[in-house]
Formats: C-alpha cells, sequence, structure tokens
C-alpha cells in the first residue's frame, strides 16, 4: 500500500487526523501544501490524501475548496470526513514573562485572536508555515518575550 499523505510536518492537526483515520501501522509522508497532497494523490504515490476542509471557527478552508473544484476530470474522490476537535497551546520558553511575539500558522493566530488580544495584548503575530514550525523557532531562537500556538505534542517534542 502507497502511504498516507497529510498537510504539514509530523504531530500537526491533519497529521493526528490522518492517524485518527487510517492507524498507527499505516505509512505517512507530510507535504507542505494542499497542492502538493493532491498531485501525490493524483500521480498515484499515496493511496489517499489528508486535508483541511473547514474550520468552525474560521470557515471553510479556501485552499482545499479550490482544489476539489479543480479535480472533476481527475480520478479525485472524496473517501470520508472526519471531525477533528483543535486544542492550541501558548508554547514559551523559560517561563512566559511579557509576551512581545507569537509566532503560528495563520488558522491557529485567527482562532486564537481575542484570547491573545486579552492576554498579550500589544503582542506582534508572526504568521509560520505551521504550528510545527512555530514551536521549532521558539526553541532555536532567543526565548525572551517569544512565545508559539501550538500541539501540547509539539511542545513536548522540543523540551
Amino acid at each position: 500500500m502507497n502511504p498516507v499523505a497529510y498537510l504539514g510536518p509530523e504531530k500537526t492537526n491533519t497529521h493526528f487526523a490522518a492517524v485518527k483515520r487510517f492507524g498507527k501501522r499505516a505509512r505517512y509522508i507530510h507535504l507542505p501544501t494542499v497542492e502538493a497532497v493532491f498531485r501525490q494523490v493524483e500521480a498515484g504515490l499515496a493511496d489517499f490524501g489528508v486535508v483541511p476542509v473547514e474550520n468552525s471557527l474560521e470557515g471553510a478552508v479556501t485552499h482545499t475548496l479550490d482544489r476539489f473544484i479543480g479535480v472533476m476530470d481527475s480520478p479525485i474522490q472524496i473517501f470520508g470526513e472526519l471531525i477533528q476537535p483543535i486544542r492550541h497551546y501558548l508554547i514559551t520558553r523559560g517561563g512566559a514573562g511579557k509576551i512581545r511575539v507569537v509566532y503560528s500558522h495563520p488558522q491557529a493566530l485567527a482562532q486564537c485572536r481575542r484570547w491573545l488580544e486579552k492576554r498579550t495584548p500589544g503582542a506582534e503575530l508572526r504568521e509560520t508555515g505551521s504550528t510545527a514550525e512555530a514551536v521549532e523557532r521558539l526553541a532555536a531562537g532567543r526565548a525572551a518575550g517569544r512565545a508559539a500556538i501550538g500541539r501540547l505534542e509539539l511542545a513536548r517534542k522540543h523540551k
């Protein structure tokens, strides 16, 4: 069996949705864009692709919907749907202190915007390609005044 392709790095929400649907024994390949997931499946290099379609707070994921419109003459079909609860964490290193910069994927920043406005007033919100990338930036850089939004598993990975 070919691998299951999914959007984003390991330990992100789409990765956990893929594992929830196909199990821990399946082989997985993570890809950087929705387009890359579709291409992998169309080329027969992955049997299934997992991409986000909708978010209850931010609405439709337009990249995915646009790509589904373009598959009318393609063998791709929607196989199933999975509702994946999302839980974000504000991740810091060495104590929170005054947070001046918060890194995360645009979707996660949008989902947490009100909470961030109340608890980190004036903090600059910097977009990253994924929540995993946000936590990696935090782990690699100077930690003072910086935080990331992501899954708890991402924080544990960088302890």
